[in-house]
């Protein structure tokens, strides 16, 4: 039998596993017998030692096992014959988690009085009605009590604020004190009362919050509330008060200070340029460049006030070698066609001299690639926003506060952001995640998605209805049904949409959502994204492959492997993809999910979204803070590499510090100059 255990996000009820005492069944094992020859039925040899197979039940408690809790079921073989499966015989454990509550069915018409039967479980908690308040005061000697007492108004809490106002009282009693009476004897001491159950704890969450329509300038957000399910942690379910605390307006300037007393005249720095000669400092001639302090006052760099000399040397004409072998190691100032029907790897001088320059043409249908030692990276930011080649990914950026940041959208060109704060507001951004502004009102925000220019916005929370906005993010409007959605993504116009739902199917909308078909099968899906024009999808699943489709929707094949995915995104092409794997890390490919890279650490990522060409990514950790990431390097040292195909070519110079820089280069192959 397979067990499984299942911890399905974001929780909703669980069913509880009934309370029982750990049950033991044994499972006798017996040879089988053949003749006295000592082989068994289809020739397996006989049991020697016969001994009985055991197993337990115990109740499982909630925790790694099962976060829900449930039963423990241990087995193994009971090696001394004790009839009792001891702990050193136990060989394998498997656990059995208890499920989400059923819904409810309807009442069903009322049957003929049986008989009492056995009490049943305690039943679901109500939902909290109108408090009652009591509220007990002295009553002076009087009217109402002539030797004083304590008067006694009740009535409902209508207005929540936890106080019986006046308006409030619908119930008055008094409790009259009697005369003093003569002492009585002491009485005996009761026996202790029975212990009562342990009350809930209450939680209290601190997060920061923006400015906004909560705080103008800023502040903190409190939220309270009891632990009703004991687990520690404050669920949205639980909140039962929000407050802000908000930082206070700038105060006025102060008065400016008297002035300081005048410093000492400091030393003017001087820098001369003159005409190096070829010879041991530049092989090929330069600039020497001095500097110093002119320490006379003259204005002149005296050749005593010189205190540092560099030197700027001219590069040498470049020598063109066609190379058709498999691989050549660069010299400087040397140019480099490949010849060759297989790729030719050209991999950089070891030791350059600043200002050296490599050139590689592809002549040959293989191409070329130039390889890098160790300690080298060319720069591709130029290339990768010309031809949209170079992954990003590499580097990273901390933006805004921490939040449960839990989806994010981009448009095209990465300036336009609208993110989406489980609990709290929406946010957008218009350059490119630096400021943020808050949008919207509190919801459980779930999943945004964008248009190609950033104007038109489609978000949705958890088992609520859609909202979209055709400003940017200003306002919004209620749209459709409310619905458990998890994601949704958009094409470039808004016309193709797909929306995926946790523990149900992918829904794909070929008219703006008008109408919707259902798609795949039923998991637990949490996270979609659409190229631009919708016909390339990708979603992933908790605990399940990432799974992508060429024909909108209609088919789908799974990818990678099976890992805690929570976030995807796709370029416009749906050729550049990225993904989060939450408590894992940033995976990128660049085939359309074909294959995937490992990017950045561990953390409890939870969203992520990329530009139009892919090379500026965002992600956002639960609990945590933003990051970018755009394309700026090959990865450095032998790993990386940049590659061309036929036609295409590069010119690249040294600049120091292992780095090399494109001059000028050229795309007139299909896939186009490629860095890694």
């Amino acid at each position: 039998m397979n067990l499984f255990r299942s911890s399905p996000w974001p929780r909703r009820g669980i069913v509880g596993l009934a309370k029982a005492s750990a049950v033991t069944f044994v499972l006798a094992l017996s040879a089988c017998g053949g003749g006295d020859d000592g082989i068994g039925v289809d020739g397996a040899m006989p049991v020697q030692d016969a001994r009985s197979a055991r197993t337990s039940v115990a109740i499982e408690p909630v925790g790694p096992s099962c976060v829900t809790g449930g039963a423990a079921i241990s087995a193994g073989v009971d090696s001394n014959n004790n009839a009792v499966l001891d702990a050193a015989e136990v060989t394998s454990v498997s656990y059995v988690c208890n499920g989400a509550n059923g819904i409810a069915g309807a009442v069903g018409a009322a049957g003929v009085p049986g008989a009492a039967g056995p009490a049943g479980a305690a039943g679901a908690l109500g939902l909290a009605g109108v408090s009652t308040l009591v509220h007990m005061q002295s009553e002076p000697s009087g009217a109402q009590c002539a030797v004083g007492g304590t008067k006694i108004t009740a009535g409902h809490d209508t207005n929540g604020n936890a106080t019986l106002d006046a308006s409030e009282v619908s119930a008055t009693s008094y409790v009259c004190g009697g005369a003093p009476g003569a002492a009585g004897a002491t009485g005996a001491t009761g026996a202790p009362g029975a212990a009562g159950a342990n009350g809930l704890d209450s939680l209290t969450s601190v997060n920061a919050e923006l400015a906004g329509v909560n705080c103008t300038t800023g502040g903190v957000r409190v939220v309270s509330g009891v632990d009703s399910n004991r687990d520690n942690v404050l669920q949205l379910s639980e909140v039962t008060s929000t407050q802000y605390v908000c930082t206070g307006a700038q105060g006025a300037q102060g008065s400016p200070g008297a002035a300081g007393a005048t410093g000492a005249a400091g030393l003017s720095v001087l820098v001369a340029t003159v005409s190096e000669a070829v010879g041991a400092n530049c092989s090929y001639g330069g600039t020497r460049i001095t500097s110093g302090q002119d320490a006379n006052a003259n204005n002149v760099l005296d050749g005593g006030e010189v205190a540092a000399t560099s030197y700027v040397c001219n590069g040498a004409g470049v020598t063109w070698i066609g190379v058709s072998s498999a691989s050549v190691q660069a010299s400087r100032n040397t140019g480099y066609a490949a010849q060759s029907a297989s790729r030719v790897t050209v991999t950089l001088p070891a030791s350059p001299t600043v200002a050296d320059i490599v050139r590689v043409t592809g002549m040959g249908s293989g191409g070329w690639q130039i390889g890098q030692n160790a300690g080298q990276s060319i720069l591709t930011q130029a290339i990768s926003t010309a031809l949209a080649t170079t992954p990003a990914g590499i580097n990273w950026t901390v933006r805004d506060s921490t939040r449960f940041w839990i989806s994010i959208a981009s448009s095209d060109d990465g300036s336009m952001l609208v993110a989406a704060d489980y609990g709290g507001q929406l946010y957008t951004s218009t350059d490119s995640g630096v400021t943020w502004t808050a949008r919207d009102s509190n919801r459980n925000w779930q999943a945004v998605a964008s248009s190609a220019d950033g104007s038109k916005l489609l978000a949705a929370p958890y088992s609520g209805q859609l909202y979209t906005s055709t400003d940017s993010g200003v306002t919004w409007t209620a749209r459709d049904s409310n619905r458990g959605w998890q994601s949704v993504a958009s094409s470039a116009d808004g016309s193709k949409l797909v929306a995926a739902a946790y523990g149900g199917q992918l829904y794909t909308s070929p008219d703006s959502g008008a109408s919707w078909i259902a798609r795949e099968s039923v998991r637990s899906w949490l996270s979609v994204a659409s190229s631009a024009d919708g016909s390339k999808l990708v979603a992933v699943a908790i605990n399940e492959q990432v799974y992508t489709s060429t024909d909108t929707g209609v088919n789908w094949t799974p990818r990678d492997t099976a890992r805690n995915w929570y976030g995807v995104a796709s370029s416009a092409d749906g050729g550049k993809l990225v993904a989060v794997d939450s408590g894992g890390q940033v995976y990128t490919s660049t085939d359309s999910g074909i294959t995937w890279t490992a990017r950045e650490s561990g953390r409890s990522w939870r969203s992520v979204a990329s530009s139009a060409d892919g090379s500026k990514l965002f992600a956002g950790v639960a609990g945590g803070r933003l990051y970018t990431s755009v394309g700026g390097t090959t990865t450095p040292g032998t790993t990386g590499w940049l590659r061309g195909g036929q036609y295409d070519a590069v010119e690249l110079q040294f600049v120091g510090n292992g780095l090399f820089i494109p001059l000028s280069f050229t795309s007139g192959s299909v896939a186009g100059i490629v860095g890694n």
